[in-house]
Protein backbone atom coordinates (compact mmCIF):
# COMPACT_ATOMS: atom_id res chain seq x y z
CA UNK A 1 0.00 0.00 0.00
CA UNK A 2 2.84 2.40 0.83
CA UNK A 3 4.55 1.67 -2.48
CA UNK A 4 1.29 2.33 -4.32
CA UNK A 5 0.94 5.75 -2.62
CA UNK A 6 4.52 6.65 -3.56
CA UNK A 7 3.92 5.67 -7.19
CA UNK A 8 0.69 7.68 -7.31
CA UNK A 9 2.44 10.68 -5.73
CA UNK A 10 5.26 10.55 -8.28
CA UNK A 11 2.76 10.24 -11.13
CA UNK A 12 0.69 13.18 -9.89
CA UNK A 13 3.80 15.36 -9.51
CA UNK A 14 4.74 14.85 -13.16
CA UNK A 15 1.23 14.89 -14.61
CA UNK A 16 0.88 18.68 -15.11
CA UNK A 17 4.13 18.84 -17.08
CA UNK A 18 3.24 15.86 -19.23
CA UNK A 19 -0.23 17.23 -19.94
CA UNK A 20 1.07 20.73 -20.66
CA UNK A 21 3.68 19.52 -23.12
CA UNK A 22 1.11 17.49 -25.03
CA UNK A 23 -1.32 20.37 -25.54
CA UNK A 24 -1.63 22.11 -28.93
CA UNK A 25 -0.72 25.46 -27.30
CA UNK A 26 2.66 24.09 -26.29
CA UNK A 27 3.27 22.68 -29.75
CA UNK A 28 2.56 26.10 -31.28
CA UNK A 29 4.73 28.02 -28.82
CA UNK A 30 7.62 25.66 -29.59
CA UNK A 31 7.10 25.98 -33.37
CA UNK A 32 7.32 29.76 -32.98
CA UNK A 33 10.28 29.64 -30.60
CA UNK A 34 12.25 27.46 -33.03
CA UNK A 35 11.27 29.80 -35.89
CA UNK A 36 12.55 32.79 -33.90
CA UNK A 37 15.85 31.06 -33.13
CA UNK A 38 16.38 30.27 -36.81
CA UNK A 39 15.66 33.86 -37.87
CA UNK A 40 17.73 35.45 -35.12
CA UNK A 41 20.80 33.22 -35.55
CA UNK A 42 20.23 31.12 -32.40
CA UNK A 43 20.90 34.03 -30.07
CA UNK A 44 19.77 33.52 -26.48
CA UNK A 45 16.47 35.07 -25.44
CA UNK A 46 14.51 34.82 -22.23
CA UNK A 47 10.86 33.86 -22.62
CA UNK A 48 8.29 35.80 -20.66
CA UNK A 49 6.70 33.14 -18.45
CA UNK A 50 3.17 34.57 -18.86
CA UNK A 51 1.40 35.43 -22.10
CA UNK A 52 0.62 39.07 -22.78
CA UNK A 53 -2.81 40.01 -21.52
CA UNK A 54 -4.06 42.61 -23.96
CA UNK A 55 -4.38 42.92 -27.70
CA UNK A 56 -3.33 46.57 -27.86
CA UNK A 57 -3.87 49.88 -26.16
CA UNK A 58 -5.69 51.04 -29.29
CA UNK A 59 -7.94 48.04 -29.82
CA UNK A 60 -10.08 49.56 -32.60
CA UNK A 61 -7.15 50.17 -34.92
CA UNK A 62 -5.66 46.80 -34.05
CA UNK A 63 -8.91 44.94 -34.84
CA UNK A 64 -9.27 46.68 -38.19
CA UNK A 65 -5.72 45.73 -39.12
CA UNK A 66 -6.00 42.13 -37.92
CA UNK A 67 -9.32 41.49 -39.69
CA UNK A 68 -7.85 42.79 -42.93
CA UNK A 69 -5.27 39.97 -43.09
CA UNK A 70 -6.66 37.06 -41.08
CA UNK A 71 -9.94 35.03 -41.03
CA UNK A 72 -12.78 36.54 -38.97
CA UNK A 73 -13.33 33.45 -36.79
CA UNK A 74 -9.67 33.53 -35.73
CA UNK A 75 -9.54 37.29 -35.16
CA UNK A 76 -12.71 37.25 -33.07
CA UNK A 77 -11.31 34.45 -30.91
CA UNK A 78 -7.92 36.18 -30.73
CA UNK A 79 -9.37 39.38 -29.26
CA UNK A 80 -11.60 37.43 -26.88
CA UNK A 81 -8.89 35.13 -25.52
CA UNK A 82 -6.19 37.79 -25.10
CA UNK A 83 -7.89 39.69 -22.29
CA UNK A 84 -6.17 37.48 -19.71
CA UNK A 85 -2.70 36.11 -19.17
CA UNK A 86 -1.62 32.51 -18.54
CA UNK A 87 1.58 30.78 -17.53
CA UNK A 88 3.31 28.99 -20.42
CA UNK A 89 6.44 27.87 -18.58
CA UNK A 90 5.46 24.17 -18.71
CA UNK A 91 5.42 24.31 -22.49
CA UNK A 92 9.20 24.49 -22.74
CA UNK A 93 12.25 22.53 -21.69
CA UNK A 94 12.99 24.43 -18.51
CA UNK A 95 16.56 23.13 -18.40
CA UNK A 96 17.56 24.78 -21.69
CA UNK A 97 15.28 27.83 -21.57
CA UNK A 98 15.30 30.58 -18.97
CA UNK A 99 12.15 32.54 -18.20
CA UNK A 100 11.54 36.20 -17.54
CA UNK A 101 9.22 36.39 -14.55
CA UNK A 102 6.48 38.94 -14.09
CA UNK A 103 8.23 40.10 -10.89
CA UNK A 104 11.55 40.69 -12.71
CA UNK A 105 9.78 42.45 -15.57
CA UNK A 106 8.13 44.90 -13.16
CA UNK A 107 11.36 45.34 -11.21
CA UNK A 108 13.45 46.16 -14.29
CA UNK A 109 11.03 47.92 -16.65
CA UNK A 110 8.32 49.49 -14.52
CA UNK A 111 9.97 52.62 -13.18
CA UNK A 112 12.87 53.35 -15.50
CA UNK A 113 13.21 54.85 -18.96
CA UNK A 114 13.37 52.12 -21.62
CA UNK A 115 17.06 52.45 -22.49
CA UNK A 116 18.12 52.66 -18.84
CA UNK A 117 15.95 49.66 -18.04
CA UNK A 118 17.74 47.57 -20.67
CA UNK A 119 21.05 48.39 -18.94
CA UNK A 120 19.60 46.85 -15.77
CA UNK A 121 18.32 43.90 -17.82
CA UNK A 122 21.79 43.19 -19.29
CA UNK A 123 23.41 43.52 -15.88
CA UNK A 124 20.97 40.90 -14.54
CA UNK A 125 21.06 38.66 -17.66
CA UNK A 126 24.40 39.33 -19.41
CA UNK A 127 24.26 36.22 -21.61
CA UNK A 128 20.82 37.07 -23.11
CA UNK A 129 20.03 39.35 -26.03
CA UNK A 130 16.43 40.15 -25.03
CA UNK A 131 12.97 38.80 -24.26
CA UNK A 132 10.31 37.00 -26.27
CA UNK A 133 6.65 37.66 -25.44
CA UNK A 134 3.84 35.41 -26.69
CA UNK A 135 0.09 36.06 -26.74
CA UNK A 136 -2.58 33.50 -25.99
CA UNK A 137 -3.54 31.34 -28.97
CA UNK A 138 -6.89 31.56 -30.75
CA UNK A 139 -8.20 28.54 -32.65
CA UNK A 140 -10.93 27.87 -35.18
CA UNK A 141 -13.71 25.48 -34.09
CA UNK A 142 -11.97 22.40 -35.52
CA UNK A 143 -8.66 23.48 -33.90
CA UNK A 144 -6.89 23.09 -37.23
CA UNK A 145 -6.00 26.79 -37.55
CA UNK A 146 -4.50 29.09 -34.96
CA UNK A 147 -3.66 32.77 -34.55
CA UNK A 148 -0.99 34.02 -32.12
CA UNK A 149 1.33 36.99 -31.79
CA UNK A 150 4.87 37.21 -30.55
CA UNK A 151 7.29 40.03 -29.88
CA UNK A 152 11.06 39.95 -29.72
CA UNK A 153 12.59 42.86 -27.83
CA UNK A 154 16.05 43.98 -26.86
CA UNK A 155 17.79 47.27 -26.06
CA UNK A 156 16.30 50.04 -28.15
CA UNK A 157 14.59 47.77 -30.64
CA UNK A 158 11.82 45.28 -31.03
CA UNK A 159 9.48 43.68 -33.50
CA UNK A 160 6.13 41.96 -33.23
CA UNK A 161 4.38 39.54 -35.56
CA UNK A 162 0.91 38.07 -35.87
CA UNK A 163 1.11 34.48 -37.08
CA UNK A 164 -1.50 32.15 -38.55
CA UNK A 165 -0.70 28.45 -38.26
CA UNK A 166 -2.42 25.51 -39.94
CA UNK A 167 -2.35 21.91 -38.83
CA UNK A 168 -0.86 19.75 -41.58
CA UNK A 169 -0.34 16.02 -41.06
CA UNK A 170 -1.05 16.35 -37.31
CA UNK A 171 1.50 19.17 -36.78
CA UNK A 172 1.08 22.92 -36.78
CA UNK A 173 3.07 24.84 -39.41
CA UNK A 174 3.35 28.57 -40.00
CA UNK A 175 0.97 29.54 -42.79
CA UNK A 176 1.16 33.34 -42.72
CA UNK A 177 3.14 35.90 -40.74
CA UNK A 178 2.53 39.66 -40.75
CA UNK A 179 4.62 42.29 -39.05
CA UNK A 180 2.49 43.92 -36.37
CA UNK A 181 4.91 46.58 -35.16
CA UNK A 182 8.61 47.51 -35.12
CA UNK A 183 10.79 49.95 -33.23
CA UNK A 184 14.43 50.89 -33.43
Amino acid sequence: MKLFKIIVLIFVCFLPTLNAKSQPDCEIYNVLYNHILLNWENKKYLIREFTTDSVSSDLKIELTWIKKYFPKNLTDNYTRINIYSKNIKNCFDTIQIKFFTYQKEKEIFNEAHALTAWNFFYKEYPEYIGVIWFSNIAYNKKRTKALVSYSVMSKGQGIGFLVELHKKVKKFKIFKRKKQWASS
